[in-house]
């Protein structure tokens, strides 16, 4: 089967977030941590950018929303290119700035869709440029494509809050919020606690996992608003870096209500 276009998979399996260029504006970034962790392994020296422009319509440079779909509908028809091709062409994501959609894959091959190191190929009348480069340091995906900590965490958020929006929920109502952190040692878990349970946070399941890393779960009661939700998560995240643990994310309770 052919590789999924980024466009098709779940929201919760992508990091989106932005990156300053040129003349201030912004590149829109939008990577599949899984595939970059997969890459940084080794063996995907080759970087493959394809790339298809648009017509800018609006200052950002940001594609309208027929320009979205009809960009979606063209990344699918590339991706068929790459039938069979699923662990030796790996999507880590896309860019979007100023009339470009950038698709990057990381290859074993040195030239996997064609003689390079440029050329171009029309899908469905849609005109794709294909540049190869070699980074076997994976610079560019090192300092474009690969997020911050607090860059997933806020992309993350948005994940969460959209999909509460999503079944109706209006946010407004106060529930217990649970946030996940996970630990190396008990006393470091136990630091993270004591930090918690000081500013109110329930702190509850606690589970040794195989490898005798241990995982927490602290509930607080609060409503699941945006501003809310990037206060108490950027404490979390802070406080598991502060106890050498890892910030993993949180959830809550869908409460249907009018949007």
């Amino acid at each position: 089967m052919p590789p999924r276009a980024i466009g098709c998979l779940p929201e919760d399996e992508l990091v989106r977030f932005t990156r300053p260029m040129d003349e201030g504006r912004l590149v829109y970034v939008t990577t599949n941590p899984r595939v970059l962790s997969l890459v940084q392994r080794g063996g995907y020296a080759t970087r493959v950018f394809a790339i298809v422009s648009y017509e800018i319509e609006d200052s950002d440079g940001l594609p309208s929303e027929d320009q979205a779909l009809a960009l979606n509908t063209a990344e699918e028809e590339f991706l068929s290119l790459g039938a069979g091709q699923t662990m030796s062409l790996l999507q880590v994501g896309r860019l979007t700035y100023h009339g470009n959609r950038v698709l990057v894959f990381h290859s074993s091959m040195q030239q996997p869709l064609g003689q390079g190191p440029s050329f171009s190929v029309f899908i469905h009348g849609v005109k794709w440029d294909i540049y190869y480069e070699q980074d076997q340091e994976l610079i560019f995906l090192r300092t474009v494509m690969e997020p911050t900590a607090e860059e997933r965490r806020a992309s993350y958020n948005q994940t969460q809050i959209a999909r509460l929006e999503d079944f109706g929920d209006p946010l407004a109502k106060p529930r217990p919020l649970r946030f996940f952190g996970t630990f190396p040692s008990l006393p470091d878990m136990a630091g993270a606690i004591a930090m918690l349970n000081d500013k109110q946070f329930r702190c509850e399941d606690q589970v040794m996992r195989e490898d005798r890393s241990w995982t927490m779960v602290a509930a607080y009661d609060c409503a699941p608003d945006p501003t809310s939700v990037e206060r108490l998560t950027g404490f979390v995240q802070y406080i598991c870096h502060l106890c050498n643990g890892h910030y993993e994310g949180w959830d809550c309770e869908a409460r249907a209500g009018a949007k």
